[in-house]
């Protein structure tokens, strides 16, 4: 198998997001807004339950799920070097219940992993770490993109387990540049992510098409 460099998917990245420095600004600042939103909303509903408080916090998770799915997207489109518009934070929003399902089942066999003695987590955790992904990119449902990231991962879990590293010390170094980093760094992982799966989906003979009748 072809292994991808760590040197190059930095460098790759770290030039598509300069010249998308301004777009992915503003997703970012979309995505803290209704966040901080829904954090209020939560506080409030723990102070003073009602049903219409529960509501709201349900429907901001809902956008907050749509908005990490359109994240995804958006880094794909960036990395295939196609144009993009803040539509595009939105408009998978029909995939979102099989977005959540998918994280909800992969959380529950990393945590399941974890409890066995860390190891198996971790190892599961880089094995169907693109399942999101394939949400995204391929439109599949929870149990095959599952499988179709195991599929991916297989033979790179060591090269993967050190680019989650690099990826780490990336966030880290933005994190201590007074926040302001972040902008910059995390923009650079999620399409340096995409820049990843684009290179085990080339390593790998694609069987799994997206539905022609699926949006």
């Amino acid at each position: 198998m072809k292994k991808f460099h760590y040197q190059d998917a930095i460098k790759f990245c770290w030039e598509r997001m300069k010249e998308n420095f301004w777009f992915f600004f503003g997703s970012l600042m979309t995505i803290g807004l209704v966040s901080w939103i829904s954090e209020d909303v939560d506080k409030l509903s723990e102070n003073n339950p009602s049903f219409d408080l529960t509501i709201l916090s349900i429907l901001l998770l809902m956008l907050m799920l749509i908005l990490d799915l359109g994240m995804m997207n958006i880094s794909l489109k960036i990395h295939d070097k196609k144009e993009v518009t803040y539509t595009d934070l939105f408009n998978l929003y029909p995939r979102i219940l099989k977005y959540f399902l998918t994280n909800l089942l992969y959380f529950l066999i990393v945590f399941g992993g974890l409890l066995l003695f860390i190891v198996p987590g971790i190892i599961w955790a880089i094995k169907f770490q693109f399942c999101s992904y394939l949400i995204a990119d391929k439109n599949l449902g929870p149990i095959e993109a599952l499988k179709e990231s195991s599929r991916l991962t297989r033979d790179a879990k060591m090269d993967l387990f050190f680019f989650g590293f690099i990826v780490f010390i990336v966030v880290l170094a933005g994190a201590l540049c007074l926040v302001i980093g972040l902008f910059f760094a995390i923009p650079t992982v999620m399409v340096a992510y995409a820049y990843v799966f684009r290179k085990l989906q080339e390593n790998k003979i694609e069987i799994i098409k997206e539905p022609e009748s699926k949006k």
